[in-house]
């Protein structure tokens, strides 16, 4: 994923590159391709991860309030 990131971002400085990336006005904002880019995949992933904790707590809690054990 990160060589495909640099890649990317290397294609976008080229003469016939185009990055049509809309970045955040904020100080925090990522400003470059890359950054920019790897925060939004590593942002992916903690959402993923927790929803799928959210959703096993949710399982876990019916479980118990039919007096089943996980």
């Amino acid at each position: 994923m990160i060589r495909l990131l640099h890649a990317l971002d290397k294609s976008t400085k080229d003469a016939q590159g185009h990055d049509s990336t809309q970045y955040g006005l904020g100080r925090a904002s990522p400003q470059s391709f890359f950054s920019h880019h790897l925060a939004a995949v590593s942002c992916a992933i903690v959402r993923a991860d927790a929803l799928t904790i959210r959703n096993h707590a949710a399982s876990l809690a019916v479980a118990l309030a039919h007096g089943f054990t996980a």
